[in-house]
């Protein structure tokens, strides 16, 4: 429902040029992203099979097409220090394995996962393959990540995983105690940046 009141809204603004009202374009310096906890999740290639299974494709979609972009650093697009593309951002994303996040399709992602699950040392059914996937709020639908998180259990479990997606309202508080092992949250400023006219307003 939520994906369909923003999508019913950015319609009622492009009818609204009709009257004469105008869209302006913003970036704002905040981001959404999936983390892993490593003491929960403490062996590196199971973090790393986890997150071969997702992809961010199916979060940005859940926005207007070009309201959204894959991140591969955890930090805004907007922010000065994001590497951008070309060099140093190529050799940098290799160096630190960002390589891992990227596939064309399900089968070349469940290869990757059964390769870290090697190099884990781990076999299916194993109990350190059992893990949750939480995202913060009530409803487990409502939220950009939740096709990710979705799509990438199913993939985990057909490679002998039992992955858990679920809702928890108290998301936020249990991310600060540290007792999340895979979750999806936000991070955000008051900043933002409007394209046109060029200027900057805090709010």
């Amino acid at each position: 429902q939520r994906q369909m009141c923003i999508r019913d809204s950015i319609s009622t603004l492009k009818d609204m040029e009709k009257d004469g009202y105008k869209q302006l374009s913003g970036w704002q310096l905040g981001y959404g992203y999936i983390g892993i906890n490593a003491g929960k999740v403490p062996n590196v290639n199971i973090r790393r099979a986890i997150m071969a299974a997702m992809e961010p494709r199916l979060a940005v979609e859940y926005y207007e097409l070009g309201t959204a972009t894959t991140l591969e650093w955890p930090m805004s697009k907007v922010s000065w220090a994001y590497p951008w593309q070309g060099e140093p951002f190529e050799s940098a994303s290799k160096n630190n394995n960002h390589d891992y996040t990227q596939w064309s399709n399900k089968d070349a992602a469940k290869e990757k996962i059964k390769d870290y699950m090697r190099e884990a040392g781990v076999s299916e059914g194993s109990s350190d393959l059992k893990i949750k996937f939480t995202i913060a709020g009530a409803s487990i639908t409502e939220h950009p990540a939740y096709g990710v998180f979705k799509q990438a259990a199913e993939i985990l479990n057909e490679c002998g995983w039992d992955v858990e997606v679920k809702a928890d309202s108290q998301a936020l508080t249990k991310l600060s105690t540290g007792s999340l092992e895979v979750w999806a949250a936000a991070w955000g400023l008051s900043l933002i940046h409007i394209s046109e006219p060029t200027r900057l307003r805090r709010i």
